[in-house]
């Protein structure tokens, strides 16, 4: 993915991240690990992309193969805090409608993706008697 194009993916998670006026320290470490991976510079502007209009036009103008990358990160954005806020759920509708997703597929990636985000046990008492 260009540099341009990342910017733009990253422009749409931000968007989603603070769609619900909420960015809490999992959502804002998620945008740092995704800048990080796409190589982008501390310090390179990443304008949020947050109107639903805007989101569906930028969408357009990605490859197939972008399209899906960013709905993936889309869905693990808006999954990160644990929950999943009304605003993160329309803008991911708006997204999933765009791609041609069905409702009940996004459901259930959504599911799979909250399930990944919830704290897992450790230490001992997290083992169990089978160990």
């Amino acid at each position: 993915m260009d540099e341009p194009t990342s910017i733009q993916v990253c422009g749409l998670i931000a968007g989603i991240l603070s769609s619900d006026q909420d960015v809490d320290i999992h959502e804002a470490g998620f945008m740092q690990r995704i800048r990080k991976r796409f190589g982008l510079a501390k310090g390179t502007a990443v304008p949020l992309i947050g109107d639903h209009d805007e989101a569906v036009a930028k969408l357009r103008g990605f490859s197939d193969e972008v399209q899906q990358e960013t709905l993936e990160l889309l869905i693990q954005a808006a999954a990160i805090d644990g929950k999943i806020a009304d605003e993160e759920r329309s803008f991911l509708d708006v997204v999933a409608h765009t791609l041609q997703v069905e409702p009940a597929e996004l459901d259930g990636r959504l599911k799979r993706q909250l399930a990944l985000s919830k704290p897992q046990p450790f230490g001992p008492a997290a083992t169990s008697d089978d160990d």
